[in-house]
């Protein structure tokens, strides 16, 4: 990311954290609200009263989460694409219109539940969806827009032979150009015989968690097809699981290690 993407992603964010702040305001004071009519109505250790607290405390929370992977993208954004981190905003900024709209309602039932001094009018509508502190979604995509092949290869840990071999067999195309997307894969060429003699390797540029996997998955089975170079290849379907579970693999034991 050069000077002037890093002004646009700066000031992208700089106006959230502006609009988010008057949220927080404005969801302060329907608190207030609520909690001091909740006292009112059914006494300071009420589980309704309790529940107002709780609430509020996690709002706080939620809003301290969504600082942590804003400040996340700032400090990273001289290694991270602008078009890969302005579509993750874009969603972080969806999840908190739909997260301030539920916690307003779920005020806004227990106020009329104390106007009306019926506590059953207190219960909320089931939530859809999960917030920042029920999923890892978020704090996982912030992260994989630092990943680059580099750590790519460390994580898969073959042999320098293995990438001295694929080096000049590997196209690395942009997954900015929808029409590339289609191409990711590993192709092989065989002898007469049906013997494995070769192969090329087509995978994205990396600049977000899910190129990253994609990066991961063909040269997983990339590997696995160069050790049988010179023999016929049985069960390829096979071969595609494994490389699979190895995305998996690369979450669990790589990603999520390195947002704990």
């Amino acid at each position: 990311m050069d000077k002037k993407e890093r002004k646009i992603l700066l000031d992208e964010i700089k106006n959230i954290n502006s609009l988010n702040h008057e949220q927080k305001r404005f969801m302060f004071k329907i608190f207030i609200e609520t909690y001091l009519h909740s006292m009112i109505s059914y006494g300071f250790n009420d589980e309704i009263t309790n529940e107002v607290r709780t609430l509020w405390s996690t709002i706080t929370t939620i809003d301290k989460e969504e600082k942590r992977i804003y400040n996340f993208i700032i400090n990273n954004s001289d290694k991270i694409d602008i078009n890969s981190a302005l579509e993750l905003i874009d969603l972080l900024d969806e999840l908190n219109e739909e997260t301030i709209k539920y916690y307003t309602d779920a005020f806004e039932d227990i106020l009329d539940s104390c106007e009306m001094k019926v506590k059953w009018r207190a219960q909320h509508r089931k939530k859809k969806f999960n917030t920042l502190l029920e999923t890892d979604e978020y704090k996982l995509n912030a992260f994989g827009l630092t990943l680059n092949i580099d750590k790519v290869k460390e994580f898969l840990n073959y042999p320098e032979e293995f990438w001295n071999y694929i080096e000049d067999k590997t196209a690395y195309l942009d997954n900015n150009i929808e029409e590339n997307q289609a191409f990711y894969s590993v192709l092989m060429k065989f002898d007469e015989d049906n013997n494995l003699t070769d192969m090329r390797v087509y995978v994205p540029i990396i600049n977000n968690l899910s190129t990253a996997l994609i990066n991961i998955h063909e040269f997983k089975h990339a590997y696995d097809i160069y050790l049988k170079l010179g023999q016929k290849i049985i069960n390829e379907e096979e071969l595609e699981l494994v490389a699979s579970k190895k995305e998996e693999e690369f979450i669990r034991e790589y990603v999520k290690s390195k947002i704990k």
